[in-house]
């Protein structure tokens, strides 16, 4: 434990260190505490921006997909519909030979 302040953010182990722990974090990347804040902030709104972004793109698939469903599912009653119609004539043109 230090006696020292953390004075540092190190970017590398996202964690605060004092001046005396920067020797263990050679070849980090480092900043003075008070502009991790907005580092992290900044960050943070470009992963907002790009999670929108990925949400948009999701949803417009899952339209696309809901639009494509719902014309496939009226293909199906039409064909439904025109094989009762089938089945009903060929019942008809079957009674009309029986009689």
């Amino acid at each position: 434990m230090h006696e020292e302040f953390a004075i540092f953010y190190c970017e590398d182990c996202f964690e605060n260190i004092c001046a005396g722990c920067i020797s263990d974090h050679s070849g980090h990347r480092f900043v003075k505490q008070e502009h991790s804040a907005n580092l992290l902030k900044d960050r943070l709104e470009k992963v907002a921006v790009d999670m929108n972004k990925m949400c948009q793109t999701i949803n417009a698939g899952i339209e696309k997909s809901s639009l494509k469903k719902e014309r496939f599912e009226l293909k199906i009653t039409q064909k439904m519909q025109e094989i009762d119609d089938f089945c009903d004539e060929l019942i008809r043109v079957i009674n009309t030979k029986r009689n």
